[in-house]
């Protein structure tokens, strides 16, 4: 079908589905929101805050790659030492834990707003923001962790000087020192059982070989005794 308009001053409006004239579907005669209004203002706020928390974390985490950028570049150039660079890593790798976790806890926080503004169980929002707090500082601390354990196992000198810094405390670098002493602990008793795997492979082959010689040694003697009575 072909629609040919020939009146050009004239506006045609056909409306959304489900419309109703006099009828508005996110706000009342009075000017207060209904339940659909409430919602979508609740999702666009939730939405702005995530984008708001976003953009602050970005920013933050941009000036600590800035920072530690130039103090590697100091270092490279002389004109810091080795143990000035290793406290501003160290400092520069807690930053950016603590960042990400306050980014992730602004973030639980809008979207637990959302969910008492759309009107969900206060008790139940409430323990899961709770949950996600804690979840976010566990994450955080094992990013620290994950540093110091690696420091300690590349570097123990310098994770000790940094620990008289007070840049590490002691209680973490101790922490870290047993779990790596666990972990090789660990790796020595699986390359014993590898070793052990291996010999008794080395064993069972050499048996075999043996036994292989003799059942040699049995067919040439036949095939000699065959070729005697020939």
């Amino acid at each position: 079908m072909i629609w040919n308009y020939t009146h050009s001053e004239e506006l045609y409006h056909h409306g959304i589905k489900g419309m109703k004239w006099g009828v508005r579907r996110y706000q009342n005669k009075d000017g207060t929101l209904t339940a659909a209004g409430r919602k979508r203002a609740a999702k666009s706020s939730y939405k702005l805050a995530k984008k708001e928390a976003g953009n602050k974390w970005g920013d933050k985490e941009t000036k600590i790659d800035d920072k530690d950028y130039r103090a590697r570049k100091e270092y490279y150039k002389g004109r810091t030492s080795r143990i000035q660079y290793e406290e501003s890593k160290a400092k520069s790798v807690k930053s950016k834990a603590a960042n990400y976790q306050n980014w992730q806890n602004e973030r639980a926080e809008a979207k637990r707003d959302y969910k008492l503004a759309i009107g969900k169980d206060e008790a139940k929002v409430n323990k899961k923001y709770e949950k996600a707090k804690q979840r976010n500082a566990n994450r955080a601390q094992r990013e620290w962790d994950s540093y110091v354990e690696k420091l300690v196992s590349e570097k123990p000198k310098m994770a000790s000087s940094l620990a008289e810094m007070g840049t590490i405390k002691y209680s973490e670098l101790t922490k870290a020192h047993e779990k790596v002493q666990r972990g090789l602990e660990l790796q020595k008793t699986r390359s014993e059982v590898r070793i052990s795997s291996l010999e008794a492979q080395n064993s069972k082959n050499s048996n075999r070989i043996s036994d292989l010689e003799r059942e040699n040694e049995r067919l040439r003697r036949e095939l000699e005794s065959k070729n005697e009575s020939w």
